[in-house]
């Protein structure tokens, strides 16, 4: 063998012929999305939003708003300790439970309560 000679370069193994065409990524997540039952975030924040004025009274949407949604949890974000504690203690059960009669028992299990990772008052 000759090191002044470089190796051969390979043959395409993919003909140009018998190549697929690119298919975009956002194709590629959605099947997964799809083949692995995972929900699609963007629907279940527009189905939430349309019903929030409905289950959640005026005075705490001030300071309480959908968050993120993961294996039949609703995760809502609360502006501080305080207000957290206030609504875990007087109007979590009524919220979820108006949740559950609108998206039904099988596709949320539980509404979890969490401080606002932004931090910001909502109003």
């Amino acid at each position: 063998m000759d090191l002044q000679t470089p190796p051969p370069i390979p043959e395409d193994a993919d003909a140009p012929s018998r190549r697929r065409d690119a298919t975009l990524m956002r194709t590629l997540v959605e099947h997964a999305i799809q083949k692995l039952q995972l929900p699609n975030q963007e629907l279940w924040r527009e189905e939430i939003e349309q019903v929030w004025a409905k289950v959640v009274p005026a005075e705490l949407a001030a300071f309480l708003r959908p968050g993120k949604w993961e294996r039949g949890v609703l995760y809502l974000y609360v502006t501080s300790n305080t207000r957290l504690f206030e609504i875990q203690r007087q109007h979590l059960r009524g919220i979820e439970s108006r949740l559950r009669q609108h998206f039904g028992p099988d596709r949320l299990k539980q509404v979890r309560l969490l401080l606002d990772p932004e931090g910001a008052p909502l109003a």
